[in-house]
């Protein structure tokens, strides 16, 4: 049987994060950050349909601020600017906003959505018109958004929405939202609001990265016949929600109105360590089995727990004699190929882990190599963003 190894090339933060424009602010008042978009930005627990979990980059956007500022995320998944300003979420969000805070604003994958009456009705915004236009994307924006955060003494910070992983026949990076992202840029510089274009930052990224690398920051499905062939080309995993977070930071390092809300520190150094847990979770996920049984005693959260049990049921982790696991001690290379080892055995695989040291981004591609391997004999299918974003 093949042995499968795993690149060990990593990307450094400077490759992948991108210079922004000042100096390190100091804050007159503790700053708070609100986040509202769609499901790119927003929380995510436990989805049973993926094998490498999606997550939004607003999850880990708090990596890479100083100690004490919070995040109140209330981005939702399938959400439009007009379609979120309809629901309760809405309503809490405008609660939560108090003079001097910042209102990150990142919607447009889901407003140009028009293909049956549903969402003509309740998500659809016209990317052309003004602020004054009536069901414009403009407008929407501008009600909805930046008059209630100005009237409330809040910063509104617009946001362009991030890239999809699609690529031309040239193998370069490919905009996918049209005149929304314009749209965006045009009236943050009508209103003269800060304007954080993650749509040109990110296609910068999957440029200079390519895109065998670029997909790995995506979540993936079980079933391979969703997506693309099993993979989500609009929804980030875990370390590619980091990644992009921290493009979005390096974005506003320099800048002199934004500067307050990041550390420079967590930027030029992120925490890219993957902890016993974390790994042990994913490659449970990979067995696809769900044994009852008892957990460790020092995994508490009901989820972790449950995976851990499993673990423990199947054999991939065993506990120290006050049935310890230490879930959140960092991942050592020895216990990365011993947790490998005991996964073959399970699974019949033979993969190896050719790397010197561990991280996020050589993680992520052992998981990536996994699914490959274990969905290789599948005809895989390919959806379109319709069906894969209309989600909740």
């Amino acid at each position: 049987m093949k042995i499968f190894k795993i690149a060990s090339v990593l990307l450094t933060t400077g490759a992948m994060i991108f210079s922004g424009i000042g100096v390190y602010g100091t804050m007159a008042k503790q700053a708070k950050i609100i986040i509202v978009g769609d499901s790119t930005a927003c929380k995510y627990g436990y989805d049973d349909n993926y094998a490498l979990p999606r997550a939004g980059w607003g999850m880990y956007f708090d990596k890479y601020i100083p100690d004490g500022i919070v995040v109140d995320n209330f981005a939702k998944s399938g959400r439009s600017s007009k379609s979120f300003a309809a629901e309760d979420n809405y309503n809490e969000m405008l609660a939560d906003i108090s003079q001097g805070d910042y209102l990150f604003i990142q919607f447009g994958h889901n407003d140009s959505k028009k293909s049956n009456d549903e969402d003509l009705a309740t998500r659809y915004t016209d990317p052309l018109g003004d602020i004054n236009t009536d069901g414009s994307f403009k407008n929407s924006l501008y009600k909805n958004y930046i008059l209630p955060a100005k009237e409330k003494g809040a910063i509104p910070v617009l946001l362009t929405p991030i890239s999809r992983y699609k690529f031309d026949d040239n193998n370069s990076a490919v905009d996918t939202h049209g005149e929304y992202d314009d749209a965006i840029r045009e009236l943050a510089n009508e209103l003269n609001l800060e304007c954080i274009d993650m749509t040109s930052e990110t296609l910068k990224l999957y440029n200079e990265i390519g895109k065998n690398e670029a997909i790995k920051l995506h979540a993936i499905y079980k079933d391979s016949k969703k997506g693309s062939n099993g993979y989500d080309t609009t929804h980030l995993n875990h370390y590619g929600a980091y990644v992009i977070a921290g493009c979005i930071a390096k974005n506003i390092e320099h800048n002199k109105t934004l500067s307050e809300l990041v550390d420079e520190a967590k930027i030029s150094n992120p925490d890219f360590s993957v902890t016993r847990l974390d790994f042990i979770k994913q490659l449970v996920r990979f067995t696809g089995k769900t044994d009852e049984g008892t957990s460790f005693s020092d995994v508490q959260n009901e989820e972790d727990s449950k995976i851990a049990a499993t673990a423990k049921a199947i054999g991939l982790a065993y506990g120290t004699g006050n049935n310890m696991l230490s879930p959140n001690r960092e991942l050592t290379l020895n216990e990365c190929e011993a947790f490998l080892s005991r996964f073959n055995k399970i699974t019949g695989l033979n993969i190896s882990y050719d790397s010197k040291e561990i991280n996020k981004k050589t993680c992520y591609g052992l998981y990536d190599n996994i699914y490959n391997i274990l969905t290789e004999t599948e005809e895989g299918g390919n959806q379109s963003d319709d069906e894969i974003e209309k989600v909740e």
